[in-house]
């Protein structure tokens, strides 16, 4: 009964005659309440109608998340912007045996290691000599293996060939272009700005993932930070390219971005992996739904069939005790407001 019960509660909060935005604000503030979460922003809108963004603890529209692998959407439409206006090819070899392109790092079926072991005395180049001494598995080549190498080495060969650091190339691609002025990479963040904690021991403003803030916080797998107003320019210009409307983005991009491969991944989004599915939430509402998660507390989904989205930014990974369940809380929550919201669109 209590399974059935847990599966069900989503379709109960409206069959008891809550707007989503009743659920969202109730469900957050015990949340919020019975965790060590203490900045939560959510938004969620479509391009047909307004877009609706509460904040809930701390937080507030200056407040700056800790994006952890939301990183990785931004590597991934930089990749298809750049390839769009250069020589640039998802096609081109890295390796030879086995044969891995860029387009096998972009839907994490490249066969290389999830990530890299880090020791204190680690200096960047000792990170990065780590990095490039990786080689793909063929046993794995082909197959769905998530992975921050892939987004480590995308980012890397970005800026390689075109000459700009990681940071000047994102803010010159999208985030000038959408008048994204609140997201920026760690290293470039002010320390005094409203950071929520991701740790006890990171500091304000400080990346949460190791590897990240070994290399100098400027990576393509983690080290973004940004505002819930900043991720709503973001969805909506997704959304509006699915349309041919978008300033950067057009339908041809997106088909290219869209393209699912066997193993359920677009070009670096999800859709259909255990990164889909519970315990991290449940954003396949449609076909051709998609998204993508961060280790921090942080989630990004688009449906194309509603043309609409969700976004939850919090700063779940935080711990004021050991044994801290905020983490857990949060999945559980992400999965009852992306059902939720699923059942609103329908």
């Amino acid at each position: 009964m209590k399974i059935l019960s847990y599966f069900l509660l989503p379709m109960l909060v409206f069959a008891q005659g809550k707007t989503f935005k009743q659920f969202i604000q109730a469900s957050t503030s015990d949340l919020i309440e019975q965790s060590s979460i203490t900045h939560m922003a959510v938004a969620y809108g479509s391009i047909d109608s307004s877009n609706t963004i509460l904040h809930f603890g701390e937080s507030t529209t200056s407040s700056l998340y800790d994006l952890a692998s939301l990183t990785k959407v931004f590597t991934s439409l930089l990749f298809v912007l750049l390839e769009n206006e250069s020589s640039l090819n998802r096609k081109s070899i890295l390796f030879n045996s086995p044969r891995v392109t860029y387009e096998d790092l972009l839907r994490h079926r490249a066969g290389l290691p999830i990530g890299v072991v880090i020791s204190s005395s680690d200096s960047a180049q000792d990170i990065w000599n780590k990095v490039f001494s990786m080689r793909p598995k063929s046993s794995l080549r082909g197959k769905f293996r998530y992975s921050d190498i892939n987004y480590i080495l995308l980012g890397h060969h970005l800026t390689k060939r075109h000459g700009i650091s990681l940071d000047k190339l994102l803010s010159r691609s999208i985030l000038e272009p959408l008048g994204m002025k609140q997201t920026n990479f760690a290293a470039n963040i002010n320390l005094k700005a409203d950071c929520p904690r991701t740790a006890r021991l990171v500091q304000p403003c400080h990346v949460h993932d190791p590897t990240s803030s070994k290399l100098g916080s400027i990576t393509g797998h983690a080290g973004l930070f940004s505002s819930i107003g900043d991720l709503v320019l973001l969805a909506n210009e997704i959304l509006l390219g699915l349309e041919n409307r978008g300033q950067l983005l057009n339908k041809s991009l997106m088909s290219s971005i869209l393209q699912k491969d066997r193993n359920g991944r677009f070009i670096g989004f999800d859709s259909e992996t255990k990164y889909a599915r519970r315990p991290t939430g449940n954003f396949s509402w449609s076909k051709n739904s998609f998204g993508h998660t961060g280790f921090t507390g942080t989630s990004l989904f688009i449906d194309p069939k509603s043309k609409s989205f969700l976004i939850i930014l919090s700063n779940a990974v935080y711990k004021k005790t050991k044994g801290d369940l905020s983490k857990r809380k949060y999945f559980n929550y992400l999965e009852k407001a992306s059902l939720n919201f699923t059942h609103l669109q329908k």
